[in-house]
């Protein structure tokens, strides 16, 4: 194809690689640099002007939907715990992309393109730029900031390559504590990144007969949006056969809601779910099944341990406790009959995090979950 024709095809508009993988984006830039460093060394650098832009903005663009501490969302498959701006490589691009950022992390770095070529001193650093709510076509999201919550809703995927079963998830942070967090994945090697950090029980969303999208990679649709970050709402027509889901999330003044919509074409129950995987502590209020009340029988539901199932007759109540913030999670729905809670795999320190698995029997249902931090009145 040649590289004018691959920037093409695989860089969105608003600058995201098309692999929907940050960690892939970085290794665009980084190829790009390198062509781009050769071509100033002879110097032909104004040849490549096209070229320069796409990569000075692949660079930046993971810069706009950064979390707190500079976190960056996890997508599809990408490592654990990566940040936005990208230091490191914002640092070795500094040549031919330069940036504040890039040239004050350059200056104390000890290598042979230090010595031969100092960075230019620079005397201050602007801050990022704020974060906004807005659509992000580029990753086929949508992000919403508000109150202290960000949430980053994802509504489908553009590429087989690296894509996860993750379609209808979110990540959530209040202030900068993380609550709903991606795990990504571990090297594709190991059998958890196959059956289970691929598959849809190790993200955020809806399940029916305990099994997510399909076939997937697939695309929803983004339905309506909230530009003062108050709400958004997504769907899948096709989620998977004879089976079309939805998701509204919506911040109030205290609030976090999440309301899911899951219908099938089917006249008798299915079982309709919904999962979610948490960094957080999690104690239920409610009663305890006894001892029989099983999890789906799929490949990546077999990873979970040590959990326990709650009666849950319409409503369900516990207490997240996350690095120091606690939060109410209050879900309920007409159908809503079962709660399950369980350890489950982590891709990073310390290895597991805990699963929150809800569950009707009906052709259809909705869920409806609020977090509320419990520090406010």
């Amino acid at each position: 194809m040649g590289i004018p024709s691959l920037l093409a095809t695989g860089v969105s508009p608003d600058w995201f690689w098309y692999e929907n993988s940050f960690s892939y984006q970085h290794y665009m830039v980084r190829a790009l640099v390198e062509m781009l460093v050769g071509a100033s060394l002879r110097g032909r650098l104004a040849e490549f002007a096209r070229e320069l832009w796409i990569a000075q903005n692949l660079m930046i663009a993971p810069v706009t939907v950064r979390f707190a501490n500079e976190d960056a969302p996890t997508l599809n498959d990408s490592p654990p715990n990566r940040k936005a701006p990208n230091r490191a490589l914002w640092a070795a691009s500094r040549r031919v992309l330069p940036t504040w950022i890039g040239l004050d992390e350059a200056k104390d770095r000890l290598s042979w393109d230090n010595l031969l070529d100092p960075p230019k001193p620079v005397n201050s650093v602007p801050a990022l730029p704020d974060l906004v709510s807005e659509p992000v076509p580029g990753l086929d999201a949508v992000q919403i900031v508000k109150n202290g919550w960000h949430a980053l809703l994802r509504y489908g995927q553009k590429a087989r390559f690296h894509a996860q079963q993750e379609v209808l998830t979110y990540e959530l942070q209040y202030g900068d504590t993380w609550i709903l967090k991606d795990a990504g994945t571990v090297g594709y090697g190991y059998s958890l990144h196959l059956n289970y950090f691929r598959r849809a029980p190790a993200q955020n969303v809806p399940l029916v007969d305990g099994d997510g999208q399909s076939p997937w990679p697939s695309e929803g649709q983004l339905d309506d949006f909230a530009s003062d970050g108050s709400f958004a709402a997504v769907s899948h027509p096709s989620y998977r056969t004879g089976v079309t889901a939805a998701r509204r999330l919506t911040i109030g003044s205290q609030t976090f809601t999440d309301r899911v919509a899951v219908k099938t074409d089917s006249d008798t129950p299915r079982a309709i779910g919904m999962v979610m995987n948490t960094p957080c502590a999690v104690t239920s209020s409610g009663e305890t099944l006894p001892e029989g009340a099983s999890l789906p029988a799929t490949t990546a539901f077999g990873y979970w341990k040590d959990w326990t199932a709650y009666s849950a007759p319409g409503t369900w109540s516990g207490t997240l406790r996350c690095a120091g913030q606690q939060f109410a999670l209050a879900i309920s729905g007409a159908a809503l009959q079962r709660v399950f809670v369980g350890t489950v795999p982590d891709s990073a320190s310390p290895y597991t995090r805990r699963g929150i698995y809800i569950e009707a029997l009906a052709p259809e249902a909705q869920f409806y979950l609020v977090f509320r931090p419990l520090d406010l009145p």
